[in-house]
């Protein structure tokens, strides 16, 4: 094929300040015209780059930049005679454009493309994009598509090497399988560019044979560039041919390398974490496995570990193992063939699958080490909630033993907890200790061994047993730890019973201290109602005993003080004085608040209506129940005449039904009770009365009502009916006669009355009967003379008119329609 013409060369640079001499420090790009040997490889020769960047190599579009063919990240700087590989080959006399861009994004990721406000072109003084234009000439004859491949060996085994390949475009160099001398199926596949490729390498999804044929076929990328689409048969990414027809292709032998007998290195270790061991070298003929066994007196015992290893030699063999490691014990190494499913470790003694590799003697390849493990404690400074309990984040120890927790007396001191510990690593114990820690104190984490009676305590410094741990250097295994714990007050709004006494949950304090509960002022605290001495450490719950009663739903202070006077003697009165309130790390008080309440029923003295319904104001309780009114017998309950049922909390006002009407005056009681049987249901053996302070909680109340009589307009007839009577003990309702304005003197009927209420009394006239257009009254009087027998003719007073109060008598009129 005839050469390609070389292009003159010609400087193409965009600079800040135009024809005018640069400033080393100004953003530069510059490019030359040049010819390119490889298609797809060009030169950039200056890059000054005020910040990380990417040069960006563009096609042309009407002499402007257009699709991305290339970019190269840049440093912050001058970089010189930078070479940048395109993503396709350059065609012969193509113009491209260079533009440097900044890296504000994820660093080395360009993004401008998809999100044009990341990774934007770097700007000029004058607001002008940096970039440089520049055409290239592919110089050089290129040959007809071509692939040479020698035979070789490969190593590793799952790689290989095409030495030489020609595409007249962007294509791809696969290797296939041998089909009896043919070339057969797809195994792997690199890209490669237009022009010339050298020594490409193929990575294979297996590893090739010893003595295998393959083939290295040239195929075109005429689908997606870039992307893989070849699917055997004559559709995308077809193998190419050349000016005859025939495949591009090139076949060739793979040996593997020459690998020595079967051997195992190995060498006594100290192993970290306990359950892996590492076999220094593993030479192997084939792929197979390198096992772990137990010595059993000396000879292969149970298996308790294995990883897989290739032919060839590998170094540093780790292998994960079943168990973790005992100090001391000697363990063997041994190579085992993979004669069963590729990969897994199917040896078990008796199936034959993967046995031990013997060498030219017939001795299983193995070799003998011995593991050991230094003694460990790790313990880390820690913030103790609870304050008498820490936890050692790791021991390591040979063999049962004990960890214990010790004082700080200028060395491990006084024991004050211990438990025992298992063989091998053992994460995140929890030591309980003698007593609180006080926070800042240094505590120690030993380590002794248990070898005496497994499981039973036996040191005490001159029997031999349960001895300090001690390293490979004669030194006890120990470990320093400090420890600090917050203050802390908890306490919840409650129902204070008796209403003297408040119940703080739990309180942490550094050191010795008191709970104090005191009313909320203006700018804090306020005064202290009661004060409870608090030990070092966690406490709760902490009884307070008030100087005076609650009040119903008031707010209070729970507040810590240090004890910095007088031992066990609060004597704080305001600030600078002994027992000051203690501060958090930021200077708060630590001081939550809480609302008081106690258990409460209100009721006022009311006029009731109707008569057997009773109003009570309030209920306070702590949990459901019942409030109840009780008559009067002699200044304290006595019946229940009705109940009605509250929840938790602040209940009302709470009507309350009665089975019966009240007496007029009557004093009643409400009485708070629990509900301890069927939730909901009232049983009064069940159901008890509530106490407080020692106290039944009630209220008393006395209840009234007005006498009152009400009738409406009706149809004449031979009854008439009073719609409402209500009437302050047993009485009468009496129609009269009368007009409009007066009542008449004749009395027509009378009935009975109850106490209380009475409706739609009915009231039979007799032969008379009502007279349509007559105005009747019916008038209230009192049974006050024998009871059920009317005594109201006019000559004695048994049953008199009741007054209304205001100098009439309770009656009213109506009429007959």
């Amino acid at each position: 094929m005839p050469r390609t013409r070389l292009l003159a060369l010609a400087l193409v640079t965009t600079t800040a300040c135009g024809d005018a001499v640069l400033n080393q420090n100004d953003p530069t790009l510059q490019v030359v015209d040049q010819s390119l040997d490889t298609a797809n490889q060009i030169t950039i020769q200056k890059v000054v780059a005020p910040a990380v960047g990417f040069v960006v190599i563009r096609e042309d579009e009407a002499g402007t930049p257009g699709a991305l063919v290339g970019k190269l990240k840049v440093e912050q700087g001058t970089s010189k005679d930078i070479a940048l590989t395109l993503d396709r080959a350059a065609r012969d006399g193509e113009l491209l454009h260079a533009v440097l861009h900044r890296d504000t994004g994820t660093p080395g990721a360009f993004a401008f493309d998809s999100d044009p406000t990341i990774d934007p072109p770097v700007t000029n003084e004058a607001g002008d994009v940096v970039k440089a234009s520049f055409t290239v000439a592919v110089s050089g004859e290129i040959d007809g598509p071509s692939v040479t491949a020698v035979d070789q060996v490969a190593d590793p085994a799952n790689q290989v090497v095409v030495a030489k390949v020609v595409s007249a475009g962007p294509g791809f160099i696969a290797i296939h399988a041998d089909d009896a001398g043919e070339i057969g199926g797809a195994l792997a596949y690199a890209a490669v560019p237009q022009g010339t490729s050298s020594d490409v390498q193929v990575i294979l999804p297996r590893a090739a044979t010893d003595g295998e044929r393959l083939h290295a076929v040239l195929h075109v990328d005429d689908g997606v560039i870039g992307t893989w689409e070849f699917e055997g048969g004559g559709g995308q990414d077809a193998p190419a041919t050349d000016a005859e027809g025939q495949v591009v292709a090139a076949p060739f032998t793979v040996t593997l390398p020459v690998v020595a007998g079967p051997a195992i290195t190995v060498e006594d270790q100290r192993v970290d974490p306990l359950d892996q061991v590492v076999v220094p070298e593993v030479q192997a003929e084939v792929d197979g496995f390198v096992v772990i066994r137990e010595d059993d007196l000396g000879q292969l015992g149970p298996v308790i570990g294995h990883a897989a290893v290739s032919r060839g030699t590998t170094a540093d063999v780790a292998v994960t193992l079943a168990r973790e490691v005992v100090s001391g014990e000697r363990l063997h190494a041994v190579l085992h063939l993979d004669s069963g499913v590729v990969g897994t470790f199917e040896y078990d003694g008796e199936n034959g699958l993967d046995p031990a590799v013997s060498d030219a003697q017939g001795v299983i390849v193995a070799g003998a080490f011995v593991v050991r493990f230094e003694p460990r404690v790790t313990a880390q400074s820690q913030t103790v909630d609870p304050t008498d309990r820490v936890v050692v984040s790791e021991v390591r120890v040979n063999g049962p033993g004990w960890l214990l927790i010790q004082a700080d007396e200028g060395g491990p001191g006084e024991v004050l907890g211990r438990i025992p510990v298992q063989h091998g690593t053992n994460a995140d114990l929890p030591v309980t200790l003698s007593r609180h820690v006080r926070s800042g104190e240094t505590l120690f984490a030993a380590l002794h061994t248990d070898d005496g009676v497994v499981g039973d305590w036996e040191y005490d410094g001159v029997n031999g047993l349960d001895l300090p741990v001690e390293d490979s250097a004669g030194v006890a295994v120990t470990a320093g730890f400090e420890v600090r714990f917050d203050d802390q007050v908890e306490v919840a709004s409650q129902f204070c019973d008796p209403t003297t006494r408040v119940v703080v949950a739990r309180v942490v304090s550094d050191g010795p201290g008191f709970i104090t509960i005191r009313e909320p002022g203006q700018d804090g605290p306020g005064a202290v109602l009661g004060a409870t001495a608090v030990a070092n450490g966690a406490q709760g719950p902490v009884t307070v005993t008030l100087e005076r009663p609650i009040r119903q739903g008031e707010t209070l202070l729970a507040v810590l003080h240090r004890d910095n006077g007088v031992v066990g003697t609060f004597e704080y009165t305001g600030p600078g004085t002994p027992d000051e309130p203690a501060t958090d790390a930021d200077g708060a008080l630590v001081a939550p608040d809480l609302v008081v309440q106690h258990l409460e029923v209100d009721a006022h003295d009311q006029v009731v209506s109707p008569t057997d319904q009773v109003m009570v104001d309030a209920a306070v309780s702590d949990r459901d129940g019942f409030v109840v009114i009780y008559s009067d017998n002699g200044g304290a309950p006595d019946r229940a005449l009705g109940q009605a049922a509250v929840g938790a909390g602040s209940t009302g006002p709470v009507m309350v039904t009665l089975e019966r009407s009240v007496v007029l005056n009557e004093r009643l009681y409400a009485v708070l009770h629990q509900d301890a049987g069927v939730l909901g249901v009232f049983e009064p053996a069940l159901d008890l009365p509530r106490e407080l302070d020692g106290t039944q909680v009630q209220a008393p109340l006395t209840v009234d009502f007005v006498p009152t009589v009400v009738a409406a307009p009706q149809p004449a007839g031979m009854t008439v009916t009073v719609a409402l009577a209500v009437s302050p003990g047993e009485g009468w309702v009496v129609i009269h006669d009368g007009t409009a304005t007066a009542r008449g003197t004749t009395m027509l009927a009378a009935v009975h009355l109850a106490n209380g209420g009475n409706t739609d009394v009915v009231v039979n006239l007799g032969s008379r009967g009502a007279i349509q257009g007559e105005t009747l009254w019916a008038v209230l009087r009192l049974d006050g003379g024998q009871p059920g027998v009317p005594e109201f003719d006019g000559t004695l007073p048994p049953d008199p008119e009741i007054p209304n109060g205001v100098g009439g008598v309770v009656q009213t009129s109506f009429l007959i329609q």
